[in-house]
């Protein structure tokens, strides 16, 4: 995956009243607009590694696991919101069609990462009768705290990859659009560039609801993406829900 870069130079296009310049001189601002997701990605594993050793020191390898989980998704997911609320559709697009529009790697990944984290959570969970109570509800605590993360994670993966098909300059055959076109997918209404807001609006409705109701499909690549997204929601929950109730039997 190629490194993003970002001029400044296009962050002066925006509308009157909003002074985005002066946030994005901003080093820290500059520092995550600078990373791709595979950095983003490996820096958040390595903080979780240093989390991992001193809890596994005092509990078990189960609950730094969690812990581990929790850190590292929770610093990448840091990450992304800082990406998430500054970006405009300037920035969006920009940032979306410098990545591949059939790059399901990280989509991929973050589906595995998200589904197998909550079936460790399930298989956590139906052991908490076995520990002492404070430590059963540090456990309890820590697996919604995990699984919400998980959550969260999933939908932002979904939402990204859901602008990198919008601002991809190919069509659903893969061919080349006309210069200064893109492949869109989605109607926003009162919308002319969609921001990374936007697309994780339509994400987190997905997930919630297994519909979009405001927001029209004009892409039959779109429609079984987003099958796909309500069928893996579907399967989240139920995973999740399984590790709730053999938590309460076992307890």
């Amino acid at each position: 995956m190629q490194k993003i870069t970002i001029s400044l130079s296009n962050f002066s296009k925006e509308p009157a009243g909003h002074d985005m310049n002066n946030v994005m001189n901003n080093p820290i601002y500059q520092f995550f607009w600078s990373q791709n997701t595979k950095q983003m990605a490996i820096r958040c594993s390595i903080l979780g590694l240093f989390v991992w050793l001193p809890i596994y020191h005092w509990y078990s390898w189960q609950i730094a696991m969690v812990c581990t989980w929790i850190a590292s998704l929770g610093t990448y997911l840091f990450a992304q919101g800082i990406l998430i609320f500054s970006a405009n559709g300037v920035r969006t697009q920009q940032r979306a069609s410098q990545y591949k529009p059939k790059g399901w790697v990280p989509l991929t990944i973050a589906i595995v990462a998200s589904l197998l984290g909550n079936v460790f959570l399930g298989g956590l969970l139906t052991e908490v009768g076995n520990r002492n109570s404070a430590e059963a509800r540090m456990v309890i605590a820590l697996s919604v705290i995990a699984a919400l993360l998980s959550w969260i994670m999933l939908n932002v993966a979904f939402g990204k990859h859901y602008s990198r098909f919008y601002y991809s300059s190919l069509d659903d055959d893969d061919k080349p659009l006309p210069e200064g076109k893109i492949r869109k997918g989605f109607h926003f209404p009162g919308t002319e560039q969609p921001s990374y807001l936007d697309f994780m609006y339509v994400a987190n409705t997905i997930a919630l609801t297994y519909s979009i109701s405001d927001v029209n499909t004009t892409s039959a690549r779109i429609r079984g993406m987003i099958l796909a997204h309500s069928l893996i929601s579907f399967a989240f929950y139920s995973i999740v829900g399984a590790g709730v109730l053999n938590a309460i039997v076992t307890s």
